[in-house]
């Protein structure tokens, strides 16, 4: 479960390790973040599915669960949030409550969190000090919605992280179907009002679940940054940095974007097969750590994905993976040079083993693996 150094996470049904560990039934497992530690992934579950369900902390390793402890007894703080907005509900599913806090990170002693208040402009951005003191501040947000064509005042920002801009750290922030908009951290004063720059329109029907800047390393060692942005009903976009920066520079977007036949603008985005994510973080230089639903088995998965192909090679059933495949003589060079040798090391990564550098016996190791 090693690939360059980084361990690999393939644990396929922790949804049942939980359960199991609680004493309560599959479908009452609530993940609510997921983080990294030392050696180790903690995730923290509710008991159920309302506010007041319990909360327990699991700690697993690439081999898969090592415990569950109770808050209880830890050391733990909190800040109590005010200006809460009205409960009310949205399509008998959304509680606009639910909205309070949409997305949160930790940035120079100060931890960001973005939402919905009860103030006149409704999406809000909260800066508070930590260790908490009682000290924060409150600044409304809108932004053009592309799509919509029209300014947004009441819905919150999704997911955001911060990013350095010529010298100034910079929100870069993405909200449901999809907006993406940069504004300086500066400006979100104590009581200000801010609009955002509208710098992309990712397409129609989307919620992003995370804001990802991260770096690729090319085969000869070069690096290059990007930022990902997962969301939960469309695959993902992977966008340059450079030209994030380009766009934050300029003027943003200002007109109406035509969905359906016009889907995206303001930025060029490359489709990555990531879906069916609920939780997803950076675990290091090789790789993303995700939680998501297997929509075959239903089962909640906690899996790698790798940062140089941004997939997983066991989603899928290509033609290198029925028994006995052979490349064909004038594709051997090249299926033998690169392509054998990068499924070996995806499926490698993947938890199978494969032991040869010979395709065929590859492949019978691959699915002996596979079957057993």
């Amino acid at each position: 479960d090693r690939d360059g150094g980084m361990v690999r996470y393939n644990l396929k049904d922790i949804d049942h390790a939980l359960a199991e560990a609680t004493s309560v039934m599959r479908e009452d497992i609530r993940v609510t973040a997921i983080a990294q530690d030392t050696g180790r992934t903690i995730v923290a579950f509710a008991l159920g599915h309302t506010a007041q369900a319990p909360v327990r902390l699991a700690m697993f390793t690439s081999s898969g669960l090592q415990g569950v402890h109770h808050l209880e007894g830890m050391v733990t703080s909190s800040f109590e949030l005010d200006r809460l907005p009205t409960e009310t509900m949205i399509w008998k599913r959304f509680n606009t409550r639910s909205f309070v806090v949409t997305d949160m990170k930790f940035h120079k002693g100060e931890l960001f969190v973005t939402g919905l208040s009860n103030s006149e402009f409704v999406s809000t951005f909260r800066k508070i000090s930590y260790p908490f003191a009682g000290e924060s501040s409150f600044t409304s947000v809108e932004m053009y919605h592309p799509i919509h064509d029209q300014i947004e005042t009441r819905a919150p920002v999704r997911s955001f992280s911060v990013i350095d801009i010529d010298g100034e750290d910079t929100l870069l922030a993405a909200y449901t179907c999809t907006p993406l908009v940069t504004a300086p951290v500066s400006s979100m004063a104590d009581g200000a009002h801010v609009r955002a720059k509208t710098i992309a329109e990712l397409g129609f029907a989307g919620t992003p679940i995370a804001v990802m800047p991260f770096e690729i390393t090319a085969p000869d060692g070069q690096t290059s940054p990007w930022v990902l942005v997962v969301n939960s009903a469309k695959t993902a976009d992977l966008i340059s940095m450079e030209n994030v920066h380009n766009a934050a520079r300029g003027e943003g977007l200002n007109r109406m974007v035509q969905a359906p036949f016009e889907v995206q603008a303001g930025l060029e985005t490359l489709a990555m097969p990531i879906t069916g994510v609920e939780f997803i973080i950076d675990q290091g230089p090789d790789a993303f750590l995700a939680i998501r639903r297997d929509g075959r088995s239903g089962n909640l998965e906690l899996v790698s994905i790798g940062k140089s192909s941004l997939f997983r090679m066991t989603d899928f059933v290509t033609e290198y993976d029925f028994p006995n495949y052979v490349p064909a003589p004038e594709d051997k060079e090249a299926q033998e040079a690169y392509f054998l040798p990068f499924h070996k090391m995806m499926m490698a990564s993947e938890g199978f083993e494969v032991t040869s550098t010979d395709p065929d016996a590859s492949q019978s190791a691959m699915h002996q693996t596979a079957a057993e």
